[in-house]
């Protein structure tokens, strides 16, 4: 094994230790030696955590399945690391892995959201943000400055506005479509029963579960929705027939 594998090696001090210890079990991963060897010996130096190894990313999956660490920090500037990072919680879905040196452009931390980690240091960031990501990441907690959680927001904002037609109408069933094309034409439920010849009880279920595959609150909210989603679907013509009374 050559000198720098040997480095990477697990820190023997760490073994043997009861395994119910409070203080998260920490790798560090980089492909520089002087960042995962600074950032390890920083982390020692700060209470309530256990750095149990310093890893290059080739070497990363062996060493997370052998020592099963709580959180892995992973150098944002590794080759490779986006699909690293998706091969390690593929292996170990209870990791978490907290990404730093990364730079804040939109499409980095869109791509890093979508493998998995747990936090975002950037490259300004501090052993101190550091530490709190991992403490973050132990708790369930998305650790991020304020600009991520930003752009994280405001891409999911984009995400439920960009619904392509598909996602709005796509589970509805045959009879569904045809019920929620007469709710668009302004008719009421029991006038849905009579022109498809059918209970007014099972439009009322109909009608629940269209609210429901759309994610709407009520018809006006539905008929909206489907109008947004779908550019070819026209706004309800007025209905200028007069309508029977109804009990």
């Amino acid at each position: 094994m050559s000198e720098e594998k040997a480095h990477d090696a697990a820190d023997p001090r760490h073994q043997g230790q009861p395994k119910n210890r409070r203080s998260p079990r920490v790798v560090v991963c980089s492909d520089t030696r002087l960042v995962h060897e600074g950032i390890s010996l920083a982390l020692n130096q700060e209470s309530g955590f256990d750095v149990v190894g310093q890893v290059q990313p080739e070497a990363a999956p062996a060493m997370v399945a052998t020592l099963r660490p709580d959180v892995l920090l992973l150098d944002a500037g590794v080759v490779g690391g986006r699909e690293l990072s998706h091969l390690l919680k593929a292996a170990s879905p209870e990791l978490r892995i907290v990404v730093f040196a990364l730079s804040e452009r939109e499409p980095d931390i869109m791509e890093w959201a979508e493998a998995g980690v747990s936090g975002y240091v950037g490259r300004d960031g501090s052993i101190g943000d550091l530490a709190a990501g991992i403490q973050g990441a132990t708790r369930g907690e998305a650790f991020c400055s304020p600009r991520i959680a930003g752009l994280l927001l405001a891409r999911v904002g984009r995400l439920s506005a960009d619904a392509t037609p598909d996602q709005a109408t796509g589970s509805l069933t045959r009879r569904e479509q045809e019920i929620m094309a007469l709710v668009e034409q302004g008719l009421a439920n029991k006038e849905i029963a009579r022109q498809l010849g059918i209970g007014y009880a099972t439009v009322k279920n109909h009608v629940h579960r269209i609210l429901e595959k759309t994610h709407s609150h009520n018809r006006g909210a539905a008929s909206a929705r489907m109008r947004r989603t779908d550019p070819a679907t026209p706004e309800p013509a007025p209905d200028t027939k007069p309508r029977p009374a109804t009990k």
